[in-house]
């Protein structure tokens, strides 16, 4: 059996020699041979017609003896011959397609689905008007999935459905003209509804169409939806190299290897014909089917053909899909290169982060916290807007350092310099941040007052921080009600637990409503935590009737058992308080870089002499290796063209990789390019003001980096599943995370240790020649180059 090193170098041969007979043959009319392979696996899914619709083009090229013979239509006409004019729309007519138009614009959905249906003659619709219908209903199964309930999203989705299967069948017709793009918003839609037979039906009946049916981006989209039913890897990479045949384009050889070639490293390329969307679909697959070397490598494609433009989708695949540790090295990649993430990825991105900390040790709480606040300073400086929600999650994730273990045993005088500290760095939050138009919501003030206000022990600090809130026109509610009385129970104040619930049922009141379970379960619990539970069970005695008589009963009957109610306990052994100290100190200087860097220009920012925390943390690494070394690995694995100038000095180094004092990258070799040789100018710049070449060899590390990663994560899964399996029980789940297991030793890591010159790591002694030799054979195995 084949090594999979050999058998993809095997398949790299194979696509490259099947696009140079593409290329050499480009006006050819396109007759695939659809694979047995593949169809067998769809079968399934409906039915093919049996015969492809013919071409009729105008021009052919026919081989002889090596030669190109270019074969014309005999009768074409000498001469321009007069065109007959179009018929004159009725005005009727007219007025329908404008309103159906108009309906489409204000995303009526309804509207469009009655204007469509009154059309008698549906052949005035042009391209532009199926496109637009076809997205109006993509993106209203969108808006519906954000903002409906259930009743209102399951109803209105089966209109959905319903209507897209009608524009599928008037397709098929001939009553719509065909448009690539439209058929793109109704895969993607059938795909993420769930409806994703009828999605597959579609797409067979469109492959065996003529090219005005289909075109790269209907390939890619046909992909990421068979991805998603199941269909194997290998018949979705045949699929791919299918289209690559079908479509050969300008660029089709940039997705027939890892690294991709440009016309010149050192300028954007905006030539036209690069297959982003069929490169996505593949992407998405390998991913999908956990070839996750393959998938980054796909990235990496994309990263060099459009280091500033590629599409968002790109990235947020590696945040849903991939464990924290990497999703943040992909998300600081987009951001260095100028694209901004969609800002309900961010928020998902951002509150899984702070969700998932360990509170075990302030480093590694730290290490969350950082990250946060590295993210954010990446995030606005490529344009995005902060929320309420971002600044939320960031100062709740402050104020748990008094969740930490080991906390709670700190003697009174350390824990109110605690909160002290804390403190003052949520008031550094807030100011630095107002410049973006952010303030805090109330889920901040309620964090603040049970952890500072409880577990920090100060009191004063809970009417404080209610004051703050009204002061913010932040009206409190049963959540922040429920926090003051936790914190009443941690402080162990029976007088200010009595007050609290009483004022949480006159809130409750206040709004026409009785006191639920989740109310009662935080009074138990603070009535255990204060020794009242003989109170607690008069007050459930004297509101009998405001719970249902099954909830009241299982209540009243487990109100004695302490246990139920997971009441904090404090550990023997109380934090460190110098490295709370240590940790907090680290959090102030990275706000004090972003101060520095957004007094002027807040938004956009200038990343060229800045290096970027692009790791969540330190970690050893085999491609550590010295600049020049990487950068001589580098320009012997890319064949593009470069000018004889050198590209700027690097910027964006992550402080592991800077092990040299050669900071600067020179190419030292220079290959050919299928191009010719470009013109000599200077280097373009992308909106991060990085130039080009730097951003690409950047990305090119960082992918690096990336797969040495994930392939610890995939072996170190592989062996948990291989355990289970053999000790019969169910494999678990793939924690996607901030998982730190089987690292000993953590630094938090942040803004302030890659932005300032003191703080670069250097190495003892120099590298030996087997060390780079090895780091060599370590990136090439990486990226599939060797066994």
């Amino acid at each position: 059996m084949l090594s999979s090193g050999l058998c993809r170098a095997q398949i790299e041969l194979q696509s490259h020699r099947y696009w140079l007979k593409a290329f050499l043959s480009r006006t050819r009319p396109y007759s695939p041979s659809h694979s047995t392979t593949f169809r067998s696996l769809v079968q399934d899914h409906g039915q093919r017609p049996a015969v492809r619709t013919a071409h009729s083009p105008r021009l052919t090229v026919a081989a002889s003896s090596g030669t190109k013979r270019v074969k014309i239509r005999k009768h074409a006409p000498k001469h321009p011959q007069p065109q007959p004019s179009a018929p004159e729309i009725p005005s009727k007519l007219l007025e329908q397609r404008n309103a159906l138009r108009q309906a489409v614009t204000d995303v009526r959905l309804k509207d469009v689905i009655k204007l469509y249906h009154s059309f008698e003659d549906k052949s005035i619709l042009g391209k532009h008007d199926f496109r637009t219908v076809a997205q109006c209903v993509q993106h209203s199964f969108r808006s519906l999935q954000r903002n409906a309930d259930q009743l209102q999203r399951r109803e209105q989705v089966d209109e959905l459905v319903a209507f897209a299967e009608e524009l599928v069948r008037d397709v098929r017709k001939g009553v719509l003209v065909p448009n690539g793009q439209a058929h793109v918003h109704l895969i993607g839609f059938f795909k993420e509804s769930g409806v994703r037979d009828a999605g597959v039906k579609f797409w067979n009946w469109l492959e065996a169409q003529d090219d005005t049916h289909v075109n790269v981006d209907v390939y890619g989209a046909a992909i990421e939806l068979l991805a998603v039913t199941g269909i194997p890897l290998p018949a979705l990479e045949e699929l791919y190299q299918q289209a690559l045949g079908r479509f050969p384009g300008n660029f089709a050889a940039y997705h027939l290897s890892p690294e991709a070639i440009v016309p010149n490293r050192d300028q954007a390329t905006r030539l036209p014909g690069i297959p982003v969307s069929l490169l996505q679909g593949i992407l998405t697959a390998r991913l999908l089917h956990g070839d996750t070397r393959n998938a980054y490598l796909a990235l990496d494609t994309a990263l060099r053909l459009l280091p500033d433009q590629t599409p968002p989708r790109f990235f947020t695949l590696f945040l849903e899909e991939r464990p924290m540790l990497e999703a943040y090295t992909v998300f600081a990649i987009a951001c260095r290169g100028g694209m901004m993430i969609p800002s309900n990825i961010y928020r998902r991105y951002q509150s899984s982060l702070r969700a998932t900390s360990d509170l075990s040790t302030p480093a590694r709480h730290s290490l969350a916290v950082r990250a946060i606040l590295s993210s954010l300073y990446m995030y606005t400086g490529v344009g995005g807007r902060v929320s309420q929600n971002m600044i939320n999650e960031l100062l709740i994730s402050i104020t748990q350092f008094l969740r930490l273990e080991g906390v709670a045993s700190l003697e009174a005088r350390k824990k109110q310099q605690l909160v002290t500290d804390l403190m003052d760095v949520i008031r550094s939050i807030l100011a630095v941040f107002a410049r973006y138009g952010a303030r805090p919501g109330l889920s901040a003030f309620n964090s603040i007052i049970n952890n500072l206000g409880g577990y920090g022990r100060s009191k004063q600090l809970i009417g404080i921080a209610l004051s703050d809130a009204h002061a913010l026109g932040l009206e409190v509610n049963e959540v922040t009600r429920r926090s003051v009385l936790t914190a009443a129970a941690t402080l162990g104040d029976r007088d200010f637990v009595v007050k609290a619930w009483n004022a949480l049922k006159q809130g409750r009141i206040e709004m026409s409503q009785n006191a639920d379970a989740t109310d009662w379960h935080c009074f138990v619990k603070a009535a255990h935590a204060t020794d009242q539970i003989d109170f607690a069970k008069q007050e459930f005695e004297a509101m009998r009737d405001t719970l249902p008589p099954q909830v009241h009963a299982g209540l009243l009957s487990g109100i004695d058992i302490r246990e139920l109610y997971d009441l904090p306990s404090e550990s023997s052994e109380s934090s460190d308080a110098s490295l709370l100290t240590e940790e907090i100190k680290k959090i102030r200087a990275d706000l004090s870089i972003i101060d520095e860097s957004t007094k002027d220009t807040p938004r956009l920012q200038d990343f060229s002499g800045q290096s970027l925390p692009m790791t969540l943390f330190p970690l050893p690494s085999k491609v550590a290796i010295p600049e020049h070394e990487t950068a001589k690995i580098y320009d012997e694995l890319t064949t593009e063209q470069r000018p004889s100038q050198p590209t700027h000095g690097t910027s964006g180094l992550n402080a592991e990789h800077m092990l040299s004092s050669d900071t600067s990258y020179v190419p030292e070799t220079t290959q050919p390019s299928p191009y010719g040789t470009p013109e000599i100018s200077e280097p373009a710049l992308t909106s991060t003001n990085m130039p080009f070449g730097t951003v690409r060899y950047e990305n090119w590390k960082s992918v690096n980096w990336l797969l040495e990663q994930a392939e610890a994560s995939d072996k170190a899964y592989h062996k948990t599943v291989d355990k289970a399996i053999a000790a019969g029980t169910v494999p678990p789940q793939r924690t996607l995370a901030l998982s730190l297991e089987g690292v000993e030793k953590v630094e938090s890591y942040g803004l302030s240790d890659t932005m300032r010159p003191d703080t670069k790591m250097k190495r003892e002694k120099p590298f030996s020649d087997e060390e780079l030799r090895e780091a060599k054979e370590h990136i090439l195995r990486l990226r599939g180059r060797a066994v």
